[in-house]
């Protein structure tokens, strides 16, 4: 647990095509979860963030940091979903 809301998994050895099927295993068994507010049953979703560290970083929090805004990007494309972090050009 990260803070708040947030977790970190971190992957060694797996490459991007591995992380987005694990990142893919994650949202779909969050889905099947229901939870109950207020007795009503309310869907769960994640937004997923992913960054490599193979992006010129050397320290843990940049590669935290740079998963945080992937994360972000995948909240505003509608959530529930994945995003790779990808610097701006």
């Amino acid at each position: 647990r990260y803070g708040g809301e947030e977790f970190v998994v971190l992957l060694p050895e797996t490459n991007l095509d591995q992380a987005f099927q694990i990142a893919e295993r994650i949202r779909q068994n969050i889905a099947i979860l229901q939870m109950q507010k207020f007795g009503i049953n309310t869907k769960l979703t994640v937004s997923v963030g992913i960054s490599s560290i193979a992006m010129d970083m050397n320290r843990v929090d940049q590669l935290i940091d740079k998963a945080d805004q992937a994360m972000y990007m995948t909240k505003e494309r509608g959530k529930n979903g994945y995003f790779f972090y990808q610097p701006k050009e």
